[in-house]
């Protein structure tokens, strides 16, 4: 990044937008603790956790691209009833980690979101809320003078479909 920079935008190919200062960018996160035999959860085989042990290593935010070694799910619009929502996650997404770690607890849209255990918790940090899925760019802010923005409202899904991804803005 260039000496100016402030801060980062990172962009959806449906439009959903976040915006991050650079030691949002740049820090690093608490460890939180693994849950095991979670039921809304597919753990991977060969799983090395066990329940209530620290996640190692340094978590920081990451722009990923496979999951268990296998391309994330493609996005795409999907209808419904009567709006449009994102399906899928791929090929890049925007993952964060809780600021805030705490015990998991159920999405706010299951049926089941006031089960026992770990009911759904409105004060929890749910970090999926900045999350990005589809990412198709992303802007070092600001823009050096004379430069204009990149239109990826226009050209975000062929970046998408393309497995590409623009990184503009305020770079060396």
């Amino acid at each position: 990044m260039a000496p100016e920079a402030a801060s980062v935008s990172v962009f959806s190919a449906d439009g959903f937008a976040t915006d991050f200062s650079l030691e949002e960018a740049r820090r690093t996160y608490p460890p939180g603790l693994f849950y095991a035999s979670l039921p809304w959860v597919a753990y991977p085989a060969g799983l090395r956790y066990r329940a209530g042990e620290a996640i190692a290593g340094q978590l920081r935010m990451l722009v990923a691209y496979e999951r268990e070694g296998k391309p994330l799910d493609p996005g795409r619009l999907k209808r419904e009833g009567n709006r449009w929502v994102l399906d899928g996650e791929g090929p890049y997404r925007l993952v964060i980690p809780q600021a805030v770690p705490g015990p998991p607890d159920r999405p706010s849209t299951a049926p089941d979101k006031d089960s026992q255990p770990y009911p759904f918790d409105e004060q929890a940090d749910h970090n999926a809320g900045r999350s990005v899925r589809t990412v198709v760019a992303i802007r070092v802010n600001p823009l050096p003078p004379g430069t204009g923005d990149f239109d990826w409202r226009e050209g975000g899904w062929n970046l998408a479909d393309s497995g590409r991804i623009v990184v503009y803005g305020a770079l060396r």
